[in-house]
């Protein structure tokens, strides 16, 4: 059944009333919302969202992004290389790259890849950084079982806070690539400042 209803136009909203409607999204709503089309995120990019940077932390099959606004950090989504059964979804495209997002809680979206993932991630970043125009605040890599962590880091090339967490040792070599390969002002090895 089809409602007769005429089709709110958001766009043609004026500029402050259009402001004052995005600021009740939250940031993975934004990032969605500036995926639909040029306009879309020429809107998003021009909007004085308040957003002082971006958190990171992946691991071997998961990416959670999250934006801050000074202290306070609000959920955004995560990326997971498994690909769940989902009932409810939708299909995105970045990039001429697919991704499937699920239907989650009103703050976390959960978004599924899975053939090039290290691509899918740099894509969903860069968007993300052109978009909001935020630096990356903290990026946390969690290694356990996490060989292919290279991949990931020429992602992130600066940051404020640089962090690696392992259950077993991390190896000099790679504690020297991450040093190497991110520029950063602290780095953190298990929670500890070096």
């Amino acid at each position: 059944m089809t409602s007769n209803a005429p089709k709110f136009r958001l766009l043609h909203l004026p500029r402050l009333a259009l402001e004052h409607v995005l600021r009740n999204f939250n940031d993975g709503n934004l990032v969605m919302f500036s995926l639909c089309s040029k306009r879309c995120n020429l809107v998003v990019k021009s909007f004085r969202h308040g957003f002082t940077g971006i958190q990171v932390t992946l691991s071997r099959d998961t990416l959670a992004l999250s934006l801050r606004v000074q202290d306070i950090q609000q959920m955004g989504f995560e990326i997971s290389k498994e690909v769940f059964q989902l009932n409810d979804y939708r299909v995105l495209i970045l990039d001429e790259r697919a991704f499937w997002m699920g239907e989650g809680n009103p703050n976390t979206r959960s978004i599924f890849t899975y053939w090039n993932w290290a691509l899918d991630v740099k894509a969903l970043v860069d968007h993300m950084v052109e978009t909001f125009r935020v630096p990356f605040e903290t990026v946390k890599f969690l290694l356990d079982y996490f060989d292919h962590y290279r991949d990931f880091v020429q992602c992130f090339p600066k940051c404020e806070n640089l962090r690696i967490w392992g259950v077993g040792p991390i190896s000099e070599e790679d504690i020297a690539y991450f040093k190497k390969h991110v520029e950063h002002k602290h780095f953190y090895i298990n929670g500890n400042l070096q």
